[in-house]
């Protein structure tokens, strides 16, 4: 009776909440606020789709795997064996879940989700903004910066812009002390690509509130990426993706690599390049408003500046290839920095009684796109290829090869490749080969990468793989697809060749796709081509 009638008064009080909460409400501000957001998000989603024709060939591995995901409920890049060469998991599966729930192929997915991502990014800054000086100012300038800069721009379809929002999003729950929910970020962070651990261990060494609040970060955390580790070990043989570990025994590009990346970039895409990296002139403008804004927004921020520089230093030191990609995690921070410096020294027009002023402030937030518009203008638009790129072949050409193969290859054969896969794989189902499809061969790179380690991290390596199995291996390759540039372009062709493209890109200029039948020669897999000519790369 007593627990009836408490119950009762409990269910009565929550209701009454419920009626406050419902009668506080300003119905006609909720509705603009939906509707504005409504009208954000479908301009997102039609400026995501302009750069369709631009995903770069490893997005393409990205999309092969969730594509399987959604289609076969399989983790492969092939939907009947088991890989794990996916770098962002959470990016397949989020993928593949918009896949499954919207109409259109797992590219059209991509738009879908980077306008999502790009719609929860300028929230979590808009709340950061309005912590910091008061007002949106700040949080317009760094999600223009975000959405328009040439390096990330050309990783559309990769991990980049998901890392971008769940990296904001952690410097805002980590301003507004939400611990619980700060732990549940950085695990998603981790689950979008394994560098997310250097910022969690950095923002646990800065958290204020004691030994309380970083048990419960710790707790959010593993609850957050326990489950998937643990398949990852057990079902996919390795914790971490196997491409962490191949990559430790991948070439430079000739003499360069990503301690120096930027200088090859700056030679190759010289205006992209410089409009990635803008907001290095203002970040010295941050510290004003960081000083005054307390401790936690200077210990979030330094942070991520810290983030962004051992990042830096622990890649370089593995001189690992300089990917484009790779220096998401010194440019977003960058911009977070150098927006924070332009929003400071303009908060006195943007809180100016003149409306010019006023005006004249929030027309500022445009000029981080100012670079975006000169490209287009240069590069066409819609553009076909992204401003910053390593590719043998525009994204057309590569599609355009991949359908002849679906069309003109029987299913089932094996196709020895050299050269990227992703884009040839997913537009022609058929079965590319290289280290990074084959997952026997990836475990003979781990087995002799394991051999040459000092003992501590041999035995670390070991443990990683401990349920690591060989699957059947592919039958003999019925074909050898190649890519090939420079003097090999004037090779005369034999009667093994089948079929050859002469295809282009604004990286490399001029270069040749060439299907060859195996009946006529004997495969011997090369190493990646020797000189100062970029190679055809790896999957990420």
């Amino acid at each position: 009776m007593g627990c009836g009638i408490a119950a009762a008064r409990g269910t009565e009080g929550w209701a009454r909440r419920v009626r406050r909460w419902v009668s506080s409400l300003d119905a006609q501000g909720w509705v603009a606020r939906v509707a504005a957001w409504v009208v954000v998000l479908a301009g997102l989603l039609a400026y995501a789709s302009v750069f369709r024709q631009t995903y770069i060939d490893d997005a393409f591995i990205t999309f092969q795997y969730a594509r399987n995901l959604a289609e076969h409920l399989s983790w492969g890049f092939f939907p009947d064996r088991p890989s794990n060469t996916a770098t962002s998991p959470l990016n397949v599966v989020l993928l593949a879940a918009f896949d499954r729930a919207l109409p259109g192929s797992t590219v059209d997915a991509a738009a879908w989700l980077n306008a999502a991502t790009w719609g929860l990014t300028l929230a979590a800054l808009l709340r950061i903004s309005r912590r910091l000086l008061g007002g949106p100012h700040f949080a317009l300038l760094a999600f223009v910066g975000l959405v328009t800069n040439p390096l990330l721009i050309s990783g559309i379809g990769l991990e980049g812009y998901l890392y971008a929002l769940l990296m904001v999003a952690a410097a805002a729950l980590f301003l507004e002390r939400r611990w619980w929910w700060l732990g549940l970020a950085l695990g998603l962070l981790t689950l979008t690509r394994p560098d997310g651990l250097l910022l969690c261990g950095l923002l646990l060494l800065v958290l204020p509130g004691g030994l309380a609040a970083r048990g419960k970060v710790a707790l959010a955390f593993g609850l957050a990426v326990a489950p998937w580790f643990l398949y990852s070990w057990v079902a996919l043989g390795s914790i971490v993706p196997d491409t962490l570990v191949i990559k430790l025994e991948q070439t430079a590009w000739g003499p360069t690599t990503f301690l120096d990346g930027f200088s090859l970039y700056r030679q190759r895409f010289p205006l992209p390049t410089a409009a990635s990296l803008w907001p290095a002139a203002l970040a010295p403008f941050a510290v004003v408003p960081l000083w005054r804004a307390g401790r936690e927004a200077r210990s979030a921020f330094a942070a991520l500046v810290a983030y962004a520089a051992i990042h830096y230093a622990v890649y370089g030191a593995l001189a690992v290839p300089p990917y484009h990609w790779y220096y998401t995690h010194q440019v977003v921070p960058l911009v977070l920095v150098g927006a924070l410096g332009a929003a400071y020294l303009l908060q006195g027009m943007a809180r100016s009684a003149d409306r010019v002023d006023r005006w004249a402030a929030v027309a500022t937030t445009a000029l981080p796109a100012a670079a975006m518009v000169y490209l287009g203008y240069g590069l066409g638009w819609p553009p076909r290829q992204a401003p910053i790129h390593s590719n043998w072949a525009a994204p057309g050409e590569y599609r355009s090869v991949g359908l002849w193969l679906h069309d003109n290859i029987e299913p089932g054969a094996i196709l020895e490749l050299r050269g990227e896969i992703g884009t040839l794989a997913y537009y022609s189902g058929r079965y590319l080969i290289d280290e990074f499809t084959d997952r026997n061969r990836a475990n003979a790179t781990i087995a002799e990468l394991e051999a040459g380690q000092p003992r501590p991290m041999s035995l670390l390596l070991r443990a990683n793989g401990a349920w690591r199995d060989d699957e059947p291996p592919f039958p003999p390759p019925t074909y050898l697809l190649d890519v090939v540039s420079g003097e090999a372009l004037n090779a005369p062709s034999g009667p093994d060749v089948v079929a050859a493209w002469d295809v282009s890109s604004r990286w490399l200029g001029r270069s040749r796709i060439v299907l060859r039948s195996t009946a006529f020669l004997s495969i011997a897999v090369e190493p990646d081509g020797a000189g100062g000519a970029p190679t055809p790369r790896a999957p990420p």
